[in-house]
């Protein structure tokens, strides 16, 4: 809202990779024209079905040229993608003229990642085959045309940390003070944008 200006009724609203619809519901009892994109077929059908909107089961590629939205959200997809740069022009493509884009992303450059390495819980092989850095997606948005208007981590690095120590290492002490420090240390590392996961509002102009 604080980024679009507008009545929410006014505005055409696409998830990508909807799944269950949990993002959308959000979405439709605050006023928006809300539509969902989910590959699984199955999948796109039930959300469809419960939430009485259209749920496309094609990629965003394959959608006519003249169907526009005025806010585009991923959360958590875009790590799943074999060719991001492609997913991201297809999106400026099908999004209006002052339109916004919110990614939800894991973050290379994470406190969990550098610490954790494999053992993070947002390295998933096969799953996640690209995780990316802040400026490695910066690149791609403004090589496509996209103004970067907001960017944050937040995380569960602390307590990812705290799991690994407590069920892995077996290092009850160490465990221990990360579970008891781990909102304060969680908020130090959101604000020095070293959080598990990226937020990026971007614009298209």
């Amino acid at each position: 809202n604080k980024y679009i200006n507008n009545d929410p009724s006014t505005l055409t609203l696409l998830d990508i990779g909807c799944g269950t619809g949990w993002f959308l519901e959000v979405a439709i009892e605050n006023g928006y024209n809300v539509t969902g994109l989910e590959l699984s077929k199955n999948l796109a059908e039930r959300t469809e079905k419960r939430l009485n909107i259209n749920v496309f089961s094609n990629s965003i590629s394959e959608l006519d040229k003249n169907i526009k939205f005025d806010i585009i959200t991923l959360f958590d997809v875009i790590e799943h993608v074999l060719n991001p740069v492609e997913l991201i022009e297809s999106i400026y493509e099908h999004l209006n003229p002052g339109g916004i884009v919110m990614i939800y992303t894991p973050n290379l450059e994470s406190l969990a990642i550098h610490y954790l390495k494999e053992y993070s819980s947002t390295v998933i092989p096969v799953h996640h085959p690209i995780i990316f850095s802040k400026n490695s997606l910066i690149r791609i948005f403004r090589n496509v045309g996209f103004e970067i208007i907001y960017f944050a981590t937040k995380g569960s690095d602390i307590i990812d940390i705290y799991a690994h120590h407590s069920q892995l290492n077996k290092n009850d002490e160490l465990a221990k003070f990360f579970l008891e420090n781990a909102d304060l240390l969680q908020a130090i590392v959101d604000e020095a944008n070293c959080g598990n996961h990226m937020r990026f509002i971007v614009k298209k102009n």
